[in-house]
């Protein structure tokens, strides 16, 4: 990659990482489960350089574990 490739690439992830999860050393990027990609940023990064677009199945802040209730007779 040339030095303007870089520059752009460096300046999409300005522009996507408060919308989305981004690791730009494994050139991935994590969305919600039902997230439309619009983002025209996105879709460059994907297409020009290659980013794979992983779309996450559980939020783990959602999920709530509850301790069972234990019942004595």
């Amino acid at each position: 990659m040339t030095k303007k490739d870089h520059r752009r690439r460096y300046r999409l992830h300005q522009k996507v990482k408060n919308k989305i999860l981004l690791f730009a050393s494994e050139r991935k990027i994590i969305t919600p489960f039902d997230y439309v990609i619009k983002c025209k940023y996105i879709i460059e990064l994907q297409q020009k350089f290659q980013y794979n677009i992983i779309p996450e199945m559980i939020n783990p802040n959602i999920i709530e574990v509850i301790e069972p209730e234990l019942i004595t007779n």
